[in-house]
This record gives structure tokens, sequence and C-alpha cells, in this order.
């Protein structure tokens, strides 16, 4: 949600007449049991074992996953449903909301997405980096970019490659990568500070 809700913020005053998100959960998303799982499930396929699947129903090591096996709760499509709900109230018609799309990434850690903005008309990737840049997104280079080992202990997000679509003159399209654990801790506590701010007043 505050990755979605971030990009649709920085890319407001260029006027998006759409956005899609598609968002690389890693298997933190599911605590413990989940990053247990895929070093489990790692293990055993590098020695030729039978992969347990208690928490994803599914083989997650050394795969990406658009859903979960039956025996998942929630499911992908119920966590995307989730995420897209809680976007679309908060953004509450003052931005245009993102498409939501989900697939389950082989990571532990870090939150990567990949976003495709149609503006109102071509922007450079200058003037989007500087209007990330002015609501707390870090840009790296574009050579790598970030990525889900490059972010840890980070408490911005990171927006590497800002391109063009090659046959869109409008169209943008943007790589990301976010410590799901930091971000979310340091959203935390700046929505405390100003609830207590709000309170002294």
């Amino acid at each position: 949600m505050i990755l979605a809700c971030t990009l649709a913020t920085g890319l407001s005053k260029f006027q998006p007449q759409r956005i899609s998100v598609l968002l690389f959960p890693p298997v933190s998303e599911r605590d413990l049991a989940g990053v247990e799982e895929l070093e489990n499930q790692t293990t055993a396929l590098l020695s030729f074992r039978e992969i347990a699947k208690p928490i994803f129903d599914a083989q997650v090591a050394f795969n990406l996953l658009p859903g979960y096996g039956q025996g998942s709760k929630p499911s992908l499509t119920d966590i995307r449903g989730a995420v897209a709900r809680e976007v679309a109230r908060y953004l509450s018609g003052r931005l245009p909301t993102p498409a939501i799309q989900l697939v389950q990434a082989p990571v532990f850690y870090g939150y990567a997405f990949a976003a495709y903005a149609e503006l109102v008309s071509p922007a450079s990737s200058e003037q989007v980096e500087a209007a990330f840049v002015k609501i707390g997104v870090k840009i790296d280079g574009p050579e790598i970019g970030p990525t889900n080992i490059s972010v840890v202990g980070e408490s911005e997000i990171h927006i590497g490659r800002i391109d063009r679509d090659p046959n869109i003159t409008s169209g943008a399209w943007l790589w990301g990568v976010a410590d799901d654990l930091r971000v979310s801790a340091t959203n935390a506590v700046r929505i405390a500070e100003e609830l207590v701010a709000k309170s002294a007043q």
C-alpha cells in the first residue's frame, strides 16, 4: 500500500491517465514461517529431496508465483484485493488509483515493484526523478538500480530506472525496491509522530 500510494503521489503532477503497479512481495510478508519455508524448500531442491509447502502450498523456491496453492490462506488474490482496497481508500479520489497486481517472488526480504504510468504528456526522466525526490524517495543510478540486497536497512523507497515506453511516447516505466521491514516501521513512526503533534495542539 505504501509503495502504490507513493508512486501515485510522485506521478500526480504529470496528470497520469493510468498507473499500473506490479508488486513482487518477499516471503517475509508471511512472517518467519514464510522465510523458513523458502529456506527449507531451497535446501531440499538442491539435495533432490521432496519439498514441504505448509505456508504457500506451492513451490516458491526458484519460482515466481501468480497464486498460491489451495491450502494457503490467505490466498495471493485475497492479499491483492486487500492492498487494492486500502490504496483506493487512502487515495479516495484525490489521486488516480493504480491498478494492482502481485507476483510472489522467491526472495527473503525486500519488496520490489515495476510500475507503468501513461502521462497526459511526455516527461523527461529528470523531471520524474525530481518529483520523487521531493517526496522523500531515493533515486539510484540507472546502471544496475536498486535490488533487494542493496536496500537492506534503508528507510526510503528506492527507484532506479525511469524509462520511456518504446511504443507509447507518454508512457513511463519505473523500477524500484524497498526494505519492507524498515519502510513499514518508518511509516508507522511518522504516523505516530503526526498523531502526537495533533493531540498536543
